[in-house]
């Protein structure tokens, strides 16, 4: 019986031991989700004519944290940035990636198997590699420049805050 007694109490304490443990995990490292400052950031995006992009996400990627956020774009190409840590982004640079809302994409018809329409835009946008986008995050609020997806090939430029595309 003392035996079983002695088993318990250990079970117990080895239990509140480990719990402890790994509620503390985090609680120093500046960089742990439940640690970050988040700071709105919303933007635009335009199509090489000039109208607004109205369907699909932008996405801030970020390799030094390895971490990625995104944001809806509405019908006016707006975009406002979050993730499950809540409304906003870490200070820090970013590379951007912009997908298309494959379902908002026409059929392509007449052909024996349908397929969905080419991207609205060129398709090195849908990667952050390729894309040539970037923006720094800086404290406070995040009003980026507008992300122009130009035809022809674009230059890479950032700044603090304002996010920039040229051609």
């Amino acid at each position: 019986m003392n035996v079983k007694i002695n088993l318990r109490r250990l079970c117990l304490w080895g239990s509140l031991t480990l719990a402890a443990v790994l509620g503390l995990e985090g609680c120093g490292d500046p960089d742990s989700p439940g640690n970050l400052t988040l700071h709105p950031v919303e933007g635009t995006v335009l199509l090489d004519d000039g109208k607004p992009l109205g369907a699909g996400r932008v996405i801030l990627v970020s390799r030094e944290r390895g971490m990625e956020f995104e944001g809806r774009l509405d019908a006016s190409g707006i975009f406002h940035i979050s993730s499950n840590l809540g409304d906003g982004v870490p200070e820090g640079s970013y590379r951007i990636r912009i997908e298309p809302d494959e379902a908002s994409l026409p059929q392509v018809t007449g052909r024996s198997t349908p397929r969905k329409a080419a991207f609205p835009f060129p398709v090195r946008y849908s990667n952050e590699d390729t894309s040539d986008l970037t923006a720094t995050i800086g404290p406070g609020e995040n009003k980026l420049e507008p992300f122009h997806l130009l035809k022809a090939a674009t230059r890479k430029t950032s700044s603090q805050g304002p996010a920039r595309a040229k051609g």
